[in-house]
Order: C-alpha cells, then structure tokens, then sequence
C-alpha cells in the first residue's frame, strides 16, 4: 500500500470515528445508558454480552437494503439496551421491534425509549429460538453478533419457517459476522459483505432468502 492511500484510508476512516464521538455525546447528554455490559443474567450459552453497535456500521448496512426506509420493519436480534433501535428511528424507520433474552438489558432499552419518548416499539423478552408467527411482521433482521452457532441454527430455522408461512423480501443484516457458515450451511444467500473502516474494520454480511 503505497502512502498515499494510506492516507486516503486514514482520512475515510475519520467519518466514522467523528459520527462515534457525536453519538456517545448525544446519549450522555440525553441520559441514555447504551454503554457495553458484559454481565449477563443467562447462560453463557445463551448468548453473549451487550455491546453497543457503531452507528456507521448501521448506516453503512442500510445503505445495502434495498427497500424503501417507509417499508422497512426491523427487528433487531439481540436488541440489548437498544441502540439499533434508537439509530433506525433517527434515520426514520417507523416499524420497529427488539428481542432480547436478558431482562435486565430490556428494562434498561425501555427507559432508554422512554426518555427519547420512541412509541411504538414492540419489544420481546423472549429466547430468539422460541420465536414463531411475530417474525412474520418483520422484512429486516438485525443482529450484532448475538449468539454462538448453537443459537443461531434454530434461529434461522425459525426464520425459514416464517418465510414458509408468509414469503416476503427479506434481509438479514449481520454485524462481525462470526458465525457465518451456518448461513451457508442452511443456503442463507449472500448478497453484500461490506467493510467498514471504524476502528479495527468491522465486516457486515446481509443475507437474503430465495425459494
């Protein structure tokens, strides 16, 4: 790499870095807790701990969906205490919705959502391997790295059989991907895999499902 697209890669990677610092400053002036918590009140099997996801990782993978903001219904997988779904009502989703395992992390996002006074946020304690016909609203799946492969294979089976009952267009936006082969292995179809430059790069796959 010669130096000047290092220095390219250095600048671009500045936006991110500058959008990061404004939205951590927003939320403590608003007294919003989205910090990172990794004490969890399940399993360590279950799932993992909470951790914010950038706002540029959200803005960069919406960007990739093909679908008008005004028809867009999110659910975020693994919501915590809400991030995703504050950053998706800023950038004018309407339908929105969060599942999350730990009670702990849900009652923290509904006093976020209080505060911003977001209405309308169907949010679900609940195991994502325990979800039947509510997935059926929902067109965008969002997931931050939530769960081992132990979890995930049941998930998306439950997603299969959302899409067996009601097909739709639908897209699965996944954050640091780390359990990526078990969309392979269940021929989730790759549509993007996008870089963004944040930190260290963050990879996000988006998946879609075909008949």
């Amino acid at each position: 790499m010669t130096r000047l697209q290092k220095l390219l890669r250095f600048v671009k990677s500045l936006f991110p870095r500058i959008a990061e610092k404004y939205t951590r400053f927003y939320c403590r002036l608003r007294g919003l807790d989205v910090m990172s918590d990794y004490e969890r009140d399940f399993d360590l099997a279950s799932g993992h701990g909470y951790e914010a996801t950038s706002v540029s990782c959200f803005r960069a993978a919406l960007r990739h969906i093909p679908v008008p903001t005004s028809e867009i219904r999110l659910l975020d997988i693994g919501c915590g205490k809400g991030s995703i779904i504050i950053y998706a009502r800023k950038a004018g989703i309407a339908n929105l919705g969060g599942v999350e395992l730990s009670q702990k992390f849900i009652t923290i996002c509904e006093q976020n959502l209080r505060i911003l006074r977001y209405n309308n946020v169907e949010l679900i304690q609940q195991d994502a391997t325990t979800l039947g016909a509510v997935l059926d609203k929902y067109n965008v799946f969002y997931m931050f790295n939530p769960f081992p492969a132990s979890i995930m294979r049941p998930f998306l089976s439950k997603v299969i059989e959302s899409l067996e009952r009601h097909f739709r267009e639908v897209y699965i936006v996944y954050d640091n991907p780390i359990e990526a082969n078990v969309f392979d292995e269940m021929k989730f179809i790759l549509k993007h895999s996008l870089v963004v430059p944040i930190y260290h790069d963050r990879t996000i796959n988006i998946y879609t499902w075909e008949k």
